[in-house]
């Protein structure tokens, strides 16, 4: 937890107020599979993904598979350490900045300026309007921390980063300022209910798959410039992260096989793969096929080039008969179904037997979770001054 520092005034306001906390629901449900695959480092190499990875502490190394059912504590673990690879305090503070910027806060705000006192201070909540699972507070309270109005504005979470939240439901508190809480309001709530937004339509695709051994996985289809903290946000929910770029894994997709007939497919994807994995360590290889003789010839590469068959847009039929292909081959092959995935039929997807399924729908359609920032007037001061 991160408090920024407070006067004594805001410190004694808080203790006259308290809050009754409302009971934590605990994390988002995650299945066995999911959790095992959640994993920011190479999945399949074992060395670092890049130098970057390579040179964080302990805290932020690549996280670890876990084998068996999680332990008590051991999701909020596998959040704290994606937070620390994607959302590092400066990645977050620069996110911050950039969308306070686009509010002109230099400027000032007039609304604000015109009717607040400056010795004004307030006590308020963040208090979620309808259900889901939260995403984001842990990092944006870290960054708030390392801005100019650190010492203005205290915000105390009551839920953490991966937590189902109730409607109607305390996030935080928040004491201090009452001007610099309301500058910051929008800008915070507008990333906080993304990212919730987020980790909320990932736990449902993830729970609608929950009695099958398959793993719910994100892709690129992120907004500009806001892919480390959907990513992050797909982690919460119980999901896994996928490549994060061009440059930590290698996906060869129709478009670079264009052209390949099904009996080079062997030799050209041995040989690219090979060259992909001399150039740099990476998290897997993956190429996408549609046709079972393309997996025929995929199955002909020797383990440890090719990780994961993407098997795109294919019926559930025949994903079935892609498992059992794969299954009497004894390939260690993972096999992932990709496209045209909903909530409507992921579920009948993964019965099929896949180990992942991959979505763009749970960071490029996911509504935002409504939460909204709510003052208690009988806890504000006034002041005149301005």
């Amino acid at each position: 937890m991160v408090r920024a520092k407070t006067s004594l005034a805001i410190f004694a306001l808080a203790i006259v107020l308290g809050h009754e906390e409302m009971p934590n629901q605990g994390p988002a449900t995650r299945p066995d599979a999911s959790i095992q695959s959640i994993n920011l480092g190479p999945v399949v190499t074992g060395s670092a993904a890049d130098d970057r990875l390579q040179s964080m502490s302990d805290a932020s190394r690549p996280l670890d598979s876990i084998s068996s059912a999680p332990k008590p504590g051991a999701l909020s673990d596998v959040i704290q350490r994606a937070e620390a690879q994607l959302l590092s305090v400066e990645v977050t503070s620069d996110l911050l900045n950039r969308t306070l910027a686009e509010d002109e806060i230099e400027l000032g705000d007039v609304t604000t300026q015109s009717m607040i006192g400056v010795l004004e201070v307030l006590v308020g909540s963040f208090v979620a309007r309808q259900s889901g699972v939260l995403a984001g507070l842990q990092p944006l309270i870290k960054a708030i921390g390392q801005t100019k109005w650190s010492s203005d504005i205290s915000i105390e979470p009551a839920l953490a980063d991966g937590d189902r939240v109730a409607a109607g439901q305390e996030i935080a508190l928040v004491t201090g300022k009452s001007g610099v809480a309301l500058e910051l309001e929008r800008s915070v709530l507008n990333l906080l209910c993304l990212g919730s937004g987020v980790a909320s339509l990932t736990s449902k695709f993830v729970e609608a798959v929950a009695h099958t051994k398959a793993v719910i996985c994100g892709t690129r289809k992120t907004i500009p410039g806001l892919r480390a903290w959907q990513k992050y946000a797909v982690i919460c929910g119980g999901g896994e992260p996928h490549r994060m770029s061009l440059a930590d894994a290698a996906m060869f997709k129709d478009n670079h096989l264009a052209g390949i007939k099904v009996t080079d497919l062997a030799d050209r994807v041995r040989t690219a793969a090979r060259e992909a994995r001399r150039s740099r360590p990476l998290k897997f290889v993956s190429v996408e096929i549609d046709t079972l003789d393309q997996l025929k010839a995929l199955l002909d590469v020797e383990d440890g080039l090719v990780d994961i068959a993407l098997l795109d847009n294919m019926s559930v039929d025949r994903l079935a008969d892609c498992v059992a292909l794969r299954d009497q081959s004894r390939s260690h092959l993972q096999l992932e179904a990709t496209g045209n995935v909903t909530l409507a039929n992921v579920a009948e997807l993964a019965e099929s037997g896949v180990d992942r399924i991959s979505t763009g729908a749970i960071t490029h359609s996911a509504q935002w979770l409504d939460i909204g920032f709510d003052i208690d007037p009988k806890a504000a001061l006034r002041s005149g001054a301005r």
